[in-house]
């Protein structure tokens, strides 16, 4: 913003010219303000002002989150707290303190699935009459495709049995369900060494 000083035959004038910013768009539009050089001090804080109003319009259009990145983010926390619930109830029905059919709430409706929650749950408590006990359990990675629906978590798993400790390493795939995480699959598990 550049102040061009004009000589009048009474007084002197200030003429102010700059940019102003409308929202995220810019609209070069010249500002024209006059005064006489006795108002100079006013007419430069108000040129100021504009530009800093401008200014401000532009950073808030900048500033403003992305709803699809809002969403990833939300899904995101959502799941690993889901997997986070469901590995904690895995561990009360390994030392039995779980109530039956806990695991049911992890799964889309139908038949199928009734069974597929059973088996997991029976599993489950067999390891525990094994003696083993989850020790701890975190998340590695989440991965959620494009669309926001279909997703994968590597959870590593630290369990013990008999005083020694191992690392399970789950990749699992979920499915979002009207507005919630069910669980469609385990793909892969594998031994790794703990951290």
């Amino acid at each position: 913003m550049r102040a061009h000083t004009h000589r009048n035959p009474c007084k002197t004038l200030v003429v102010v010219t700059g940019t102003l910013l409308a929202g995220a768009a810019l609209a070069s539009l010249p500002v024209l303000l006059v005064g006489c050089k006795d108002e100079k001090m006013g007419v430069e804080k108000r040129a100021e002002e504009m530009a800093a109003s401008a200014s401000a319009a532009k950073s808030a259009v900048d500033a403003a989150p992305d709803p699809n990145e809002l969403k990833y983010k939300e899904r995101k926390t959502s799941l690993e707290k889901t997997v986070a619930n469901m590995k904690a109830d895995e561990a009360h029905i390994m030392d039995k303190t779980a109530t039956p059919g806990i695991l049911r709430q992890y799964y889309d409706s139908g038949p199928d699935n009734d069974k597929l929650a059973k088996e997991l749950e029976a599993k489950r408590k067999k390891d525990g009459d094994d003696g083993y006990r989850i020790k701890k359990a975190t998340v590695k990675e989440t991965r959620l495709a494009g669309n926001m629906e279909d997703a994968e978590i590597e959870v590593q798993e630290e369990t013990t049995a008999k005083g020694t400790s191992g690392c399970l390493l789950y990749v699992m795939q979920w499915k979002w369900v009207v507005d919630k995480w069910v669980y469609k699959a385990q793909k892969t598990v594998k031994k790794v060494d703990c951290d």
